[in-house]
């Protein structure tokens, strides 16, 4: 998945987008048997061959850091840390690679978290990392648009986050 945008669906898709993605450590946030989008496929619109708008788009992020170290304090302000800045140009390369373009209106977001230890997280302390990230790379305009938000913590043989952000409703 690496970033790649994932183009528009038939609406047959739409059903078997997440629920299962969310139920289970194996399964992935892309819907099964849809070849065209795991490739980065568009299906074409009705307007002349150009390619219709997402409906949905995944990314395979770094594993986020947690917001106790994405973020410090100083004497008169709260700002970027290393480790934020660096998590936050890599989210940025792999949008800016996939050509995603920004999704408008109200937001599902799915994100699937594979540690690279076994040492124990909190999944809440990484979700703010990873939306601030994706809407600082111009992803959406701002979080407020999310109105369902689904966290998987998958088993600890990765160090990646899959993002998969979709129109709410839509599943």
């Amino acid at each position: 998945m690496d970033g790649r945008l994932i183009g528009s669906m038939e609406s047959g898709m739409r059903s078997a987008l997440v629920p299962a993605a969310v139920a289970g450590s194996q399964t992935e946030l892309l819907p099964r048997g849809d070849e065209a989008a795991r490739q980065g496929g568009h299906e074409q619109s009705d307007r002349g061959g150009e390619c219709a708008a997402p409906e949905y788009i995944a990314f395979d992020l770094p594993f986020p850091p947690s917001v106790n170290v994405y973020y410090r304090r100083g004497p008169h302000a709260t700002y970027l840390s290393k480790t934020g800045k660096d998590f936050k140009l890599a989210v940025e390369e792999r949008v800016a690679a996939s050509g995603a373009k920004k999704i408008t209106g109200r937001l599902f977001v799915a994100i699937a978290l594979s540690s690279p230890t076994r040492r124990a997280y909190d999944v809440d302390n990484r979700i703010k990392a990873c939306l601030d990230a994706l809407q600082d790379a111009g992803v959406f305009d701002d979080d407020e648009q999310i109105d369902e938000l689904r966290v998987v913590r998958q088993a600890p043989r990765g160090d990646y986050a899959r993002v998969l952000i979709t129109r709410a409703g839509l599943i």
